[in-house]
């Protein structure tokens, strides 16, 4: 029996992406690391108010920390507990941020997800009254957020070491955020190198990509030519212009991919653990995958269009927390570190299960993806990919639930669309169908684009107020198939059992993704022409 306290920061999204596009690679990082830092900080600093405590979980800008504390009266906990924590609020206030806090008491009779639900819901009524800690509101701002000179160097900082430490620090006067790391209170963050690190890596220059891409770098035009953080120098971290560049070198398209994805009613799956011990698994396992799988995710390979290149090279991590993620990269290679990432998140909520039987239905994770370009404002792609991750929580096409007792998400927005991971897995198939069309047969890009615009225009609304209702425009099943009018009598397509996996009457894509959508209560399927979507920007420099 001991107190229970949760501290969140608030503001974490403007903080973090409200920022020029122009050099945001150099900042990006910093700015997400220092919310991540400061949730460590101030978990330390709970450890040093509380000798006998330890923490629940840390992350995502949450901190949850029991005291330890059994006999203490309440005065004493809260003249403790109220000086830290208004001390914190005045640390961050200068940099735009605010943190809220709340605590109970909690018996080891109660129900531990109950607990949390009703803890979290007092912080939430907390952050109605801000300044409950005889806080003044109306400190003077610094607009020390604005300062983009010192997260520039704590991102270079970052991307030059593996790991790092915390250390005490008894100068009053340092700010939150400098060069060489974070600090708050009497506590601050340096960063080291060990033989084996834990901090997620940048996308950084080294001698083979410098040799491999001299044409992409004469290519590409810096604006400022005297900015020691962008040029492709070794160590420098890659721009995001030129994880665009890279793109474009494969496949002719020059765009980055934005990447979001957070962990399905995570919430409540917590609230479903009565046990302290459960949560405190669950979190912790949350966190090492999120860490230890990305890490190991990026270091691996992927080929397209037959080139092999490594995901680490092309793929800025923004953050990664104990439930959600967010990634900048090359748009090709953002794609397929989001199918890898999904691969194994699914075999550890299966592990995940085996350990906490209470889970008899799937851990979901949902995602986002969306394509820009490299000058995009990141406000703008931060607000639009968030914008259609909640589109693919809200879509729910089935009956099916999932570990918390909701109804199942499970699913991804790509190009627009909405699918269920399986339906993903089946729009890849079809991809990949199309590729081999034009790299193994040398077809033309031109049936793509025949059948990306069969579907344009279909106006489904119309036809389904029509007073004979139907899902879409019938021209679409006469139009895909007038798409291949050349095709289907050419001697490649009938011998390679092309002809059979687009046509055949059993369960041909013709059949699966178009003809058996055209019935009373469905709706167009876009496995076909986001298929050939993806395929055309993959082939681009090709014809």
């Amino acid at each position: 029996m001991s107190y229970i306290i949760k501290a969140e920061i608030n503001g974490i999204q403007d903080f973090i992406f409200n920022i020029q596009s122009k050099g945001a690679a150099k900042a990006l990082k910093a700015r997400s690391f220092t919310i991540e830092a400061c949730c460590y900080l101030i978990e330390k600093i709970f450890e040093e108010s509380f000798p006998k405590g330890n923490k629940i979980f840390t992350g995502g800008g949450n901190v949850y920390f029991e005291t330890g504390i059994e006999n203490i009266n309440e005065e004493e906990f809260r003249k403790a507990y109220s000086e830290k924590t208004s001390l914190i609020i005045k640390a961050l206030l200068p940099y735009q941020l605010t943190a809220s806090f709340s605590y109970s008491f909690f018996d080891n009779r109660q129900a531990f997800g109950i607990f949390i639900k009703s803890l979290n819901e007092k912080l939430n009524s907390n952050k109605l009254r801000f300044g409950v800690n005889d806080i003044n509101v109306f400190l003077p701002n610094a607009g020390l957020h604005k300062n983009q000179s010192d997260f520039m160097s704590l991102t270079s900082t970052y991307a030059r070491n593996n790991s790092f430490e915390i250390r005490q620090d008894n100068n009053d006067n340092r700010k939150l955020v400098t060069g060489e790391g974070v600090a708050l209170l009497n506590q601050k963050i340096i960063f080291n190198n060990r033989p084996s690190g834990f901090l997620i890596p940048l996308p950084t220059w080294n001698s083979d990509l410098l040799f491999n891409y001299q044409d992409v770098i004469t290519e590409i035009k810096l604006q400022d030519d005297e900015d020691e953080y962008a040029a492709p120098k070794k160590d420098n971290i890659i721009s995001f212009e030129y994880l665009a560049a890279f793109a474009k070198k494969r496949t002719g398209t020059d765009n980055l991919g934005i990447l979001k994805l957070d962990i399905d009613n995570l919430g409540k799956l917590f609230q479903k653990l009565n046990q302290k011990e459960q949560n405190a698994f669950l979190s912790k396992k949350m966190q090492f995958f999120f860490r230890e799988a990305i890490i190991k995710l990026l270091d691996s390979t992927v080929t397209i269009n037959n080139e092999k290149y490594r995901l680490k090279d092309n793929i800025y991590t923004v953050y990664a927390g104990g439930d959600d993620c967010f990634f900048i990269g090359a748009w090709d290679a953002i794609i397929e570190f989001a199918i890898k990432l999904q691969k194994e998140f699914s075999k550890f909520e299966t592990e995940i299960r085996k350990k906490i039987n209470v889970f008899t239905k799937p851990i979901t994770l949902s995602a986002a993806i969306i394509l820009v370009d490299s000058h995009f404002p990141v406000v703008r792609f931060a607000e639009i990919v968030e914008d259609d991750l909640k589109t693919a929580k809200a879509t729910k096409a089935n009956e099916q639930f999932d570990a918390s007792g909701e109804q199942m998400k499970n699913n991804i927005s790509f190009m627009g669309h909405v699918f269920s991971w399986e339906e993903f897995y089946e729009l890849i198939e079809v991809k990949d169908t199309m590729n081999e069309m034009i790299n193994e047969y040398n077809e033309s890009n031109a049936f793509l684009h025949r059948i990306i615009n069969s579907f344009e225009g279909s106006d489904k609304i119309y036809w389904q107020k029509c007073k004979e209702s139907k899902p879409f425009n019938p021209s679409v099943l006469w139009r895909f198939i007038y798409s291949f009018r050349d095709i289907r009598h050419k001697p490649y397509f009938n011998t390679s059992g092309l002809h059979d996996k687009f046509f055949s009457e059993k369960n041909g894509y013709y059949r699966r993704y178009i003809w058996e959508h055209f019935s009373p209560g469905k709706e167009i399927s876009q496995v076909m022409p986001v298929a050939a979507r993806w395929t055309e920007l993959l082939n681009r420099n090709k014809n």
